[in-house]
């Protein structure tokens, strides 16, 4: 197999389909991504399982146009005989989406709100990603923050997710540490789609909460810790990037509010959180979870994510097809639409309100009722004030923000 020119890296490559350029993927150093939004050449072919990726669109092509040239490099690879890949031989074999429209079912969804209330649904998989952060207004990955702003105005990065990769947190960790310090500005109130996620648990049917975010606004909102898996990392511990030696997490706490890098004590190299840098692996005892969302799940909310990052995006694939998915978001994810035996409802909007909603269909309107009155507390303990706007629910679910 190929190797990257700059790295050498020799797994997970890809090849641009524009220039030829052998690059590797976000699981090693970045290199591919990088050459595609500095060259605006967006079309790519993985050099391990021959699939297709847009990095303008952020999504895998299937399509029976690339047909001739994935088997052009799958004979080149596999001389011997071609492995069990997808192929289409003509358009009529080609997996036609559906329109999201379709997942919207008012019937089904009331269906699946009394087998709650029944106690018919006992272990529910939560999957959740930025979306349900935004009515707290937490900086998104690629939000134009001022200091996510201020990198990219005063560095030649190519793009917002660069700043997030190890090589430039090893070569340049004051950009890291500039655009975490909006992350830590202030204050931030769990929204109302945390509080569900922690009545879902008073409820006694929370088996686990797979969080991309790592904001920790589920455990400020009260959800256990043994509940929740922050699938990306998390902000309360850190290590040196070199020696590896564990950092005191107020330390590091200190130095990412005041935009400051930290050094290790030891050998002097930048130190950073335990979170999920881009070109770095899941950590080991996520993907180890992968049993109980085959074996024990029997609904799974999936809200606030587009499910575009790998291999986070293949979670909602595991259980079997007979398990509901409540999908809960602005768009339905890419992986629904594509015809499946897979039972799938989708409700279209914002996650807080949709929550609501949800709550009515349930019949929990005390109960949920009770923990926003604790936000409210949280709220008045922590100095966030509330947003005069009423939004977001009317005067019952007060809306709040700093």
């Amino acid at each position: 197999m190929s190797t990257q020119s700059e790295c050498k890296e020799s797994k997970e490559n890809w090849v641009c389909l524009v220039c030829g350029t052998v690059g590797c993927s976000v699981y090693q150093r970045s290199h591919m991504s990088a050459h595609c939004q500095s060259q605006g050449h967006y079309l790519t072919l993985s050099f391990s399982d021959m699939s297709f990726w847009c990095y303008r669109c952020d999504s895998y092509i299937v399509s029976p146009v690339l047909e001739p040239l994935k088997r052009s490099f799958v004979a080149k690879k596999f001389p011997g005989g071609a492995p069990d890949l997808p192929f289409f031989s003509a358009e009529q074999d080609f997996p036609s989406k559906k329109d999201e429209a379709e997942f919207i079912d008012k019937e089904l969804l009331e269906a699946l709100a009394n087998k709650i209330s029944k106690g018919e649904i006992k272990r529910v998989v939560v999957i959740t990603g930025a979306g349900i952060s935004v009515n707290a207004k937490v900086p998104g990955l690629r939000t134009a923050g001022e200091g996510l702003n201020k990198v990219l105005e005063e560095t030649k990065l190519p793009y917002a997710e660069a700043v997030y990769s190890l090589t430039t947190l090893e070569e340049h960790p004051e950009y890291f540490y500039k655009v975490t310090q909006d992350l830590f500005s202030r204050k931030y109130l769990p929204t109302k789609t945390h509080y569900f996620i922690r009545l879902l648990q008073e409820k006694g049917i929370l088996l686990r909460n797979y969080a991309q975010n790592f904001d920790g606004l589920e455990l400020e909102a009260g959800v256990k810790k043994e509940n929740l898996i922050q699938v990306h990392g998390s902000l309360n511990s850190g290590r040196c990037c070199r020696c590896k030696a564990e950092v005191p997490s107020a330390e590091l706490m200190e130095a990412m509010k005041a935009g400051i890098p930290k050094l290790c004590n030891s050998c002097k190299s930048p130190c950073r959180p335990d979170i999920v840098f881009f070109g770095e692996r899941l950590p080991k005892e996520v993907l180890g979870h992968a049993d109980e969302l085959k074996n024990e799940c029997d609904l799974m909310i999936i809200m606030g994510t587009s499910l575009m990052t790998a291999p986070f995006c293949l979670f909602p694939s595991i259980p079997p097809d007979s398990v509901p998915r409540l999908v809960i978001n602005h768009s339905l994810p890419e992986v629904f639409r594509i015809k499946s035996n897979m039972k799938c409802c989708f409700m279209k909007g914002d996650c807080d309100e949709s929550i609501i909603k949800l709550v009515e269909l349930l019949k929990w309107d005390k109960e949920f009722e009770a923990l926003m009155k604790e936000r409210s507390e949280y709220a008045k303990m922590h100095n966030i004030k509330e947003c005069p706007c009423l939004c977001l629910g009317g005067a019952q679910y007060m809306c709040w923000s700093v």
